[in-house]
């Protein structure tokens, strides 16, 4: 009895795109901004990276005050509101 050939397994694509990818398609001027140099844009584009490309103000949103890049997640330096600060 000859042997059936294995079929290739085939990779699914994912559901959803890359959150970058999106961000891109959304504000593709944050991310010529960045790649010139840019770094409130860099971050930007990092902190709507982590939020997986929700709406901007999820990043205001942002709970994670122990991130170092959490101050200047708005494009200016914001101070941690004080239920943040550790003592």
């Amino acid at each position: 009895m000859p042997r059936k050939k294995k079929e290739a397994k085939t990779v699914e694509e994912p559901m959803y795109k890359d959150a970058l990818e999106e961000i891109d398609a959304k504000q593709p001027n944050l991310k010529k901004k960045a790649e010139s140099g840019s770094r409130a844009a860099a971050i930007r584009r990092k902190c709507f990276d982590c939020v997986n490309g929700c709406h901007p103000g999820e990043v205001r949103k942002c709970p994670v005050y122990d991130c170092p890049l959490w101050m200047y997640r708005t494009g200016k330096k914001t101070p941690l509101p004080n239920k943040a600060v550790k003592e």
